[in-house]
């Protein structure tokens, strides 16, 4: 009795592992994407960067980064959002422009603000 139980438990970590790693890469236009079972999605570019033009470049149930070539960027809200790991609401979020972090933009307002001066100048 003690045997199957251990072996079921040793089934069930086999499974569980091979749901996290186990991946498949896809190549889209000029980039690719590799999608593990579990669901979490990395884009990158064809020199290894994280990279997507249109969606987080890191995009897991957890936490979704925007990237441009290697580098943190998005115009048009946070770069990296941490979500809470079972209620789904943002917890963090932090701005960045071509790889360069914000650390004084705290809300969409500020950022929004920003970028409306940036295209004045």
């Amino acid at each position: 009795m003690l045997s199957n139980f251990l072996n079921n438990i040793s089934s069930l970590k086999e499974k569980i592992l091979s749901n996290i790693f186990t991946t498949k890469t896809i190549k889209k236009n000029n980039y690719f994407y590799t999608k593990f079972l579990n669901g979490d999605i990395f884009y990158y570019d064809e020199q290894g960067n994280y990279h997507n033009d249109d969606e987080p470049a890191i995009n897991t149930r957890f936490r979704k980064e925007y990237f441009y070539h290697g580098k943190r960027h998005r115009l048009d809200g946070p770069a990296v959002t941490f979500l809470h790991s079972t209620e789904k609401r943002i917890i963090y979020t932090e701005y960045w422009l071509y790889g360069e972090k914000l650390d004084y933009i705290k809300t969409n307002e500020q950022f929004e603000k920003l970028i409306k001066l940036r295209s004045f100048i």
